[in-house]
């Protein structure tokens, strides 16, 4: 039996409600070791319960993880999803999804700290659910679909669209990525409203890159 079976059995009526806690210490520790690093022992003393609360909410150090992002990343999906109907144009869903991408960033850094650790791991479990949950949305392909919409009607380049997207992405995350050494390099000051700008940079910057001349 492993050591995650042992803990999964019903805890005290006293220890229920603790599950924020462990989320809370979780980010965390997470955001400071990464998945791999991360130790149940040292999220179970942060939050105050024992072990078995941790495997009773969470099944598995991994399925942990994932909940210390899920709530954010379906809201991002959720968000761009609400304004990105079967006819919507190419334009409104990449401002959808810079609005929401920025937003994220912006507001949790102890989420970014998480998600930046585990790009850094190419078998990292919790990449490959952030993945999965995002071809399920479908936003993927309705991306795709608008480029070569645009295409067929003359309106954009035939580009590489797997190019473009990997453009549009960059351009949306590696400002955030990348921000201590942007901001020296190029004296930004203004760390709240820059971010603001360059909302409207990307939209301008991709689009006039992929219109057709």
């Amino acid at each position: 039996m492993s050591e995650e079976d042992q803990f999964k059995s019903r805890p005290e009526p006293a220890e229920v409600g603790s599950k924020e806690r462990i989320l809370a210490a979780a980010q965390e520790e997470f955001a400071a070791m990464g998945s791999d690093g991360a130790r149940v022992d040292s999220i179970a003393r942060s939050a105050a319960v024992n072990k078995a609360m941790i495997y009773y909410h969470f099944s598995s150090k991994e399925k942990l993880c994932w909940a210390t992002i899920e709530t954010h990343v379906m809201r991002v999906i959720t968000r761009v999803q609400a304004r990105v109907e079967e006819s919507a144009s190419l334009e409104t869903i990449l401002a959808a999804a810079v609005e929401s991408y920025t937003r994220l960033f912006q507001q949790n850094r102890t989420l970014f700290r998480i998600i930046l650790r585990e790009l850094a791991n190419p078998d990292s479990e919790v990449v490959r659910t952030i993945a999965g949950v995002i071809l399920e949305s479908g936003l993927p392909q309705q991306f795709l679909g608008r480029l070569e919409e645009g295409v067929r009607r003359g309106r954009l380049r035939s580009v590489d669209m797997k190019q473009a997207c990997v453009s549009f992405i960059a351009m949306n995350f590696g400002y955030f990525f990348m921000s201590p050494i942007i901001n020296q390099v190029l004296g930004i000051t203004d760390r709240g409203q820059f971010p603001e700008r360059r909302k409207f940079a990307v939209m301008d910057l991709f689009l006039n890159g992929v219109k057709a001349k």
